[in-house]
């Protein structure tokens, strides 16, 4: 169960990095863009791909993560916008040997549904968290939400840190017929604390981060992968941009809320 946890978490926070977009400033084609290997030298290009994420409006998308040696695989879609009541995703994730994890997000309330066998203690198969709630966990989880409602949060990993990372063009290819550009993004030992914003006592957990983007000539995400500082590795396709997304809450006699079921099952007040 707790892994389940953290690699719903893990999941909700790649895709709202590579997802969203940022202030749309019109279209933007990559071929227009030059980079260079100097640190900072994909600015411009990180800035068209948020532009150009947000004008699309929304986005399919396919995953998989390995993590110690377990493979995560998982898929859903996104559709985002100026404001958070634009936002809304659905998301299922499956997990080895602990079953089928579904998240959505709808109106700015994050829902987490679990599989019987999961073990979390409730008779109700959906879990809400309220991002406003003053409790650890509805904290940890409201940042997360935040993270998607907000469509510059989710990419100042690469934009407001554009002069920290260095980026290499490594070549042309083709995904599911669409043309591409490969780009490598790295980020050196002496800048990671800052881009993944660590305590400044905080051990390291590489030596460099590695991303991988495939990039298409209207500056559309359409393959990241990672070596998850170290951690294992993750690859997200996106597909499907521009397609309506269709989200519903769960029904309300499904739902209990975190501090509910905390309070009610395991007998613990926030």
């Amino acid at each position: 169960m707790r892994r389940m946890s953290v690699v719903a978490g893990a999941a909700v926070l790649v895709t709202g990095l590579a997802a969203c977009g940022g202030d749309s400033e019109g279209d933007t084609q990559t071929e227009t863009i030059a980079v260079s290997s100097e640190k900072g030298g994909g600015a411009e290009l990180f800035q068209a791909m948020a532009d150009a994420q947000l004008d699309a409006g929304s986005v399919a998308f396919e995953m998989s993560m390995d993590v110690e040696g377990e493979e995560t695989t998982g898929s859903g879609a996104a559709q985002y916008g100026d404001t958070p009541a634009d936002v809304d995703m659905t998301m299922t994730v499956a997990i080895p040997a602990e079953g089928e994890l579904s998240v959505l997000l709808v109106d700015g309330q994050f829902y987490m549904g679990f599989p019987p066998d999961s073990g979390f203690p409730t008779e109700k198969p959906w879990i809400t968290i309220d991002p406003e709630g003053d409790d650890l966990f509805s904290q940890a989880f409201g940042s997360m939400v935040e993270q998607l409602t907000d469509t510059t949060a989710a990419t100042d990993q690469f934009t407001q840190h554009a002069d920290l990372f260095t980026v290499e063009e490594v070549g042309s290819d083709s995904i599911d017929g669409v043309e591409v550009t490969e780009y490598l993004v790295t980020v050196a030992a002496e800048d990671i604390a800052e881009v993944l914003e660590l305590p400044a006592e905080a051990e390291l957990p590489a030596e460099e981060l590695t991303y991988s983007l495939w990039v298409d000539e209207d500056a559309l995400s359409r393959r990241l992968t990672s070596d998850l500082a170290g951690e294992g590795s993750m690859e997200m396709t996106f597909f499907d941009y521009g397609e309506p997304v269709e989200v519903e809450a769960p029904p309300a006699d499904q739902v209990t809320d975190f501090a509910t079921m905390l309070e009610e099952e395991l007998g613990v007040s926030l």
